[in-house]
């Protein structure tokens, strides 16, 4: 595949929006239009815990004791 097809690709690139519309490749028009036309995957996400999310020595730091691990 050729560059000029792959850079296409990254043109709405969240790490490259702001590069791409400070130097006029799109108006943020357009990437307003863009974004709307995505769909909505909110329902399909899996929620899950870090495991002891709570836990905190006497200390009151997150660390199980005082050498960081847990």
């Amino acid at each position: 595949m050729s560059l000029s097809k792959e850079v296409e690709k990254l043109k709405y690139d969240k790490r490259l929006i702001d590069w791409n519309v400070s130097r006029g490749k799109f108006a943020k028009e357009e990437l307003q239009k863009y974004l709307a036309s995505l769909p909505d995957l909110a329902s399909n996400v899996d929620h899950f815990g870090l495991g002891d999310e709570g836990r905190s020595s006497s200390n009151g730091n997150s660390e199980a004791n005082g050498n960081g691990q847990y």
